[in-house]
Parts: C-alpha cells; structure tokens; sequence
C-alpha cells in the first residue's frame, strides 16, 4: 500500500492534511491502537524537523507498508546552496540555526548540510554541549546504490552501534547518547535512514508493523 504525496515546505508543512493522510493509512492497514499511534507520532516528529529546515527547502511526505513495514518518506530537494545558508546564518550571533533542537533536528541538519556541501558530507560534525561529535561520520555507508539511489546513506541502526562502540571507550559521546535516549523517533522507530544525492534527499522512518 503506498499514500499519495503531500507537498509541503519549512513554511507550510500542510499539518491536518499530512495527519489525516496517516489516519487513513493506519485505518486501511488495520493497525491497532497503540501501532496506530507510534506512526502518527513518527509523522508528527517529522513534520516538526521539516518546521526548523530552512526555508528554501520543499518536500513530499507518503506512507508505504510492505513486507510488515510501515514507511515514512520524505523526499527532500533544495535550491538553496552553501553560501546562501551560511550568509543566513550570519545574522545569528552564535552563527548557528537556534531552531535546530533534539535528534530529528540533527537528521534535518543532516539532510541540509549533506546536500548544500555534498563534497565535504563525510566530515559533517555536530556539537553536542563542549564535546564534538562526528555524528554524520557513524552510521555512514558511502558509495552505496540502493533503492533510493544515493551516493551517501546515513543509518539510525549503525549510529546507535558506533555510539555505543565509543562510549565503551571513551565517555566523552555521553551527552550524544543521552539525547539519543530521549527521542521519540529513535524510541520508536526501527531504523531511520537519509539518503543523499546531489541536491536531492530521502528520509526514510521504518516501523515494524504487524
């Protein structure tokens, strides 16, 4: 079963249409209450990364289930560049985007910095507090073709397992972890994976149904 795509920006993530969307999806599935729930939380996670993108940035959300998944994709493209993004932040005293809070807000810096310097991606690094964090570098399979044809993929699953390989050894990704621990998304989900070429992206938020 695959939904139909909703368009929707930073600006205007259409929320009610984009929610009834889902509650047809889990209607028609038949999913229970509680399964039925995590998804609607799922897409409510990621339509509020889609709110603190930046704005040049649209999308089209759709749901699929096969092979006992339920699937949020977000496909993501851009006309924004590099230079606009940084002359943007600019105006920021910390030179950073402010809005940018919680794991699902890395993922969107993920997301916008792979595909405004798709270069340099494999060195995308996230500051949690005074520690730094190569947090695009674990999980990442690079060069790999898959159904989203993408030339970078970043996978929930591998994060969590190079998070934990560190922490065993140095307990300087503890805040990392710590705010990993909180998130909805990564509670919930079974996998999220991004997927990035050129100026195109693909959020993928996988859920075991069933």
């Amino acid at each position: 079963m695959k939904t139909e795509q909703i368009f929707i920006s930073s600006n205007d993530v259409r929320y009610d249409e984009v929610m009834q969307m889902t509650e047809n999806f889990t209607s028609k599935m038949n999913l229970d209450g509680k399964e039925a729930l995590r998804i609607r939380l799922l897409v409510e996670e990621t339509l509020g990364m889609v709110k603190v993108m930046t704005d040049e940035f649209i999308a089209y959300i759709n749901l699929e289930a096969n092979d006992g998944q339920a699937k949020i994709i977000l496909d993501v493209k851009t006309e924004m560049d590099a230079d606009k993004k940084m002359e943007l932040l600019s105006v920021s005293r910390s030179g950073k985007n402010s809005a940018v809070k919680g794991f699902m807000g890395k993922i969107g810096e993920i997301i916008e910095n792979g595909m405004l310097n798709f270069s340099t991606i494999a060195n995308l690094q996230d500051r949690y507090g005074s520690v730094v964090v190569p947090y695009a570098d674990m999980g990442v399979e690079s060069g790999v073709e898959n159904a989203m044809d993408a030339a970078f993929v970043w996978s929930l699953n591998q994060y969590k397992n190079s998070l934990a390989d560190d922490a065993n050894a140095d307990n300087q990704y503890e805040d990392a972890w710590d705010e990993l621990e909180k998130s909805i998304v990564a509670k919930i989900a079974d996998d999220v994976i991004v997927g990035i070429k050129k100026d195109r992206a693909t959020l993928t938020i996988v859920k075991n149904i069933g």
